[in-house]
């Protein structure tokens, strides 16, 4: 074999890039504080601090644990977590302003290796977004290997996020950009095993560190969200939120027309709808969105349309269609997920002004709407 000095140079590079990833790690690693599980912590639920050995070791079934005096805005956190391979979920929380609303990560214990072992979500007003993101925009593949210990490792800055889960050179997922504005805020540990799962624990964690305003991820070669396709809304208008009773409308709730206020869709053209607000210790909640087209013929025009949870579509004071895809574990299986594979509305439109009016109901999961013409040739939306 010939030995080739491209190559050569070639696995020299990669070596030395390899070594000057874990050089950083390791300077990031030295320069991190640690947070030591001990009696300042905010222990809620079965969350318990557990001596095994020279380290302490937090485990949560059904609880969460608060650590004491941490206020991060941007930097690393890097912990150790062990799962068993029964249903359950370990959380990390950071960036909490204490108002209900926060950045996480979870990994789901039962799916090692498959697409959405790790889940990225935003939290808004205690509601957890994660069928609104996934794919590119919120879950990843991860080896999760039963009660062993995994190093997982956040590095954030501004609106982006990198996550590490075994592997601490590559990351295992990155997001290009999270739901909220970067601001300072606590970190947290949370675990959940559902009543279906034989979980003997939910989740260990060990050897917590933070290191502030640090990363090692070069957050530079992120690209910019892309601008979402011309043809989505990117402009609604929105009805207060009401308490609902049911998920579905044959017929338009009452709305004061004084009280439309317009709203903005994500750039990517989500509309995260738990970004209203609701009525304080309702569940399950909706509110009225609407759509004022002018057509320059009549016709049908043909919308895409991803919600959570459940729509009842009106054109025109007419009822259209009502779907629901609120989450089922089972009987059956639902996911939820939202985007535009969901549904194709055909919309008879006249010519000149029609009207769109969308109940959209939630209970769990995230509350949203999406919604992109096949083709707008001849639409304009008014506000």
């Amino acid at each position: 074999m010939h030995d080739n000095p491209s190559v050569r140079k070639l696995n020299s590079g990669i070596w030395c890039a390899l070594v000057a990833a874990g050089c950083l790690i390791a300077a990031t690693r030295a320069a991190a504080e640690e947070i030591p599980f001990d009696s300042t912590w905010k222990l809620g639920g079965d969350a318990r601090v557990v001596e095994t050995g020279a380290v302490p070791v937090l485990e949560i079934g059904m609880g969460v644990a608060e650590a004491p005096g941490v206020e991060l805005e941007n930097g690393t956190i890097e912990v150790d977590v062990q799962v068993s391979s029964h249903r359950s979920f370990a959380y990390v929380r950071f960036r909490d302003g204490g108002d209900r609303s926060w950045e996480e990560i979870y990994l789901r214990a039962h799916k090692s290796h498959l697409p959405d072992a790790l889940q990225y979500t935003p939290v808004i007003g205690g509601v957890s977004q994660w069928q609104i993101f996934h794919g590119e925009n919120g879950t990843a593949a991860a080896g999760l290997p039963a009660e062993q210990w995994i190093p997982v490792r956040l590095e954030f800055a501004g609106r982006k996020l990198a996550v590490f889960v075994g592997d601490l050179v590559e990351p295992t997922m990155v997001i290009a950009r999270m739901a909220h504005q970067p601001r300072g805020g606590g970190i947290a540990l949370r675990s959940f095993i559902p009543r279906t799962s034989e979980a003997p624990f939910g989740v260990r964690y060990r050897n917590l560190r933070v290191s502030p305003g640090r990363t090692t991820f070069d957050f530079d070669s992120v690209p910019a969200a892309a601008a979402p396709d011309p043809r989505t809304v990117t402009g609604w208008q929105a009805s207060p939120v009401f308490a609902i009773e049911q998920k579905l409308y044959g017929e338009l709730p009452e709305v004061d027309e004084s009280t439309w206020r317009n709203v903005e869709t994500e750039p990517d053209g989500t509309l995260l709808l738990d970004r209203l607000g609701r009525p304080e210790g309702v569940r399950a909640y909706g509110a009225v969105i609407r759509l004022r087209i002018d057509a320059a013929a009549a016709g049908v025009r043909s919308l895409d349309l991803g919600f959570s949870d459940a729509v009842s579509v009106f054109l025109n004071g007419s009822p259209l269609v009502g779907l629901d895809q609120s989450y089922r574990f089972d009987r059956p299986r639902v996911q939820g997920v939202m985007g535009l594979h969901q549904s194709r509305l055909h919309l008879p439109l006249e010519e000149g002004r029609n009207e769109l009016r969308i109940v959209v109901t939630e209970s769990f999961g995230g509350w949203g709407l999406i919604a992109r013409w096949v083709d707008d040739a001849g639409i304009t939306v008014v506000r």
